[in-house]
């Protein structure tokens, strides 16, 4: 995003002070396969729950120092790995809603920004980044500064579309998260999850030698046999 950002509107003299060098970013091969944890197949179950629980995502590092940027990534992939992975279709919809919220947002400012740039100077790279967003017709000619103001004024007014489908999404999300999903899970009751799935295993789930993987297959094993079993208890009564 910044560096998005920084291609349309240049450096100031203050910028250049204050901001001697832009932030360099690792391949994601090299950040995510060799300095931190990336899927849940290898994430062993204690550090999730450490994310998690205490929102401490230094937990995802295997070794060096990565950015909160390259954190936050891995967590991200990793928590959508884990939601995949539970089946559980409603938070599978939840996390889709605001990733596209998000992506939405982020359109916004980058339309905002492209048009105050063009509003004070000219620039086909930006005005090209603005047509990748939303479309926009006008020709954008400085030389003729009327016709260039309106065609500013639409691009204006299309970018409101998006305003409005992002507040329709957030709507929606507000009506099918549950009230409690603001809160973090806690560890009483992580652990109150694993007592039960380790009876049901009829072994102890080491949190330390389980990988997130491991333990969502075994929740997922649990919940159907539990829900199977409702269905033949149901169908027995009705007979």
């Amino acid at each position: 995003m910044l560096k998005v950002f920084r291609r349309i509107w240049p450096f100031t003299k203050k910028d250049l002070i204050t901001n001697t060098s832009e932030p360099t970013s690792l391949s994601p091969k090299t950040t995510l396969s060799e300095t931190l944890y990336h899927t849940i197949s290898d994430l062993p179950l204690d550090r999730f729950v450490t994310c998690v629980c205490d929102g401490d995502l230094s937990a995802l590092i295997i070794t060096g120092a990565p950015t909160e940027i390259e954190l936050q990534a891995a967590w991200e992939t990793i928590y959508e790995q884990y939601i995949d992975a539970l089946k559980d279709k409603d938070q599978m919809y939840i996390l889709k809603l605001t990733k596209q919220i998000n992506a939405l947002e982020f359109d916004i400012k980058l339309i905002q920004l492209c048009i105050k740039r063009l509003s004070v100077e000219h620039s086909p790279e930006v005005l090209s980044q603005l047509k990748k967003v939303i479309s926009v017709p006008g020709k954008f000619n400085p030389e003729d500064a009327e016709q260039y103001a309106k065609d500013l004024s639409v691009a204006i007014t299309r970018s409101k579309s998006l305003i409005l489908d992002i507040e329709n999404k957030k709507g929606e999300l507000s009506r099918i998260t549950p009230k409690n999903a603001s809160e973090k899970m806690d560890r009483g009751s992580f652990d109150g999850l694993i007592v039960k799935i380790s009876k049901y295993m009829h072994f102890r789930v080491d949190k330390k030698q389980t990988t997130v993987s491991e333990f969502v297959q075994m929740v997922v094993d649990m919940r159907e046999t539990a829900e199977s079993m409702e269905m033949e208890s149901i169908t027995k009564k009705s007979k």
